[in-house]
């Protein structure tokens, strides 16, 4: 690769064949990236199945798949080889990946379930972090203002719902400033 006014990068790029791994195998590796394309995994199968029937007796396959996939994000997370703004794009892309694949297929719709619930949830559990992490850094913000005026700890505990603990340590913070 080479840019403009730099040096030229040589980049060596390992070739395998995805579907020949498991899932472990790509985690192992740090491959967490190509997790959503492993939903191809069992396309193949989907293609030849010639009935409802046929498509259904894989749908507990296709979740148990889905389910494998979401821990491994999971995983992946959890020993930090990616980030946590890395999970909402590949359980997205896991989602798309698999709308395209199958969801013209009714029979395999749990696995489309499935994935919509994880990103509720995980976008869920997210607003109420940050939204509980912004109401405490306001509260802080007023507190030191009501102090600053002069108002009691007591009275800046009750009116911000911090504790009184907290409103004591920063009053003694804003008196050694």
């Amino acid at each position: 690769m080479k840019f403009p006014g730099k040096p030229c990068y040589d980049y060596e790029v390992v070739n395998f064949n995805l579907l020949k791994c498991d899932v472990h195998e790509l985690e192992k590796r740090g491959f967490a990236i190509l997790l959503p394309f492993y939903v191809l995994k069992l396309r193949p199968q989907v293609k030849k199945a010639k009935n409802s029937e046929e498509r259904k007796a894989l749908s507990k396959p296709l979740k148990s798949l889905v389910s494998d996939l979401m821990g491994a994000v999971d995983r992946c997370k959890a020993k930090g080889k990616i980030d946590e703004v890395d999970v909402p794009p590949l359980i997205a892309g896991l989602e798309r990946l698999y709308r395209e694949l199958f969801s013209q297929h009714k029979e395999l719709a749990e696995g489309d379930i499935m994935l919509q619930e994880k990103l509720d949830t995980y976008w869920s559990e997210k607003l109420d972090y940050y939204g509980d992490k912004f109401r405490v850094e306001n509260s802080i913000k007023v507190a030191k203002k009501l102090l600053a005026d002069g108002m009691s700890a007591a009275k800046v505990a009750k009116y911000t719902e911090l504790p009184l603990k907290t409103i004591k340590a920063l009053q003694s913070k804003q008196k050694v400033a």
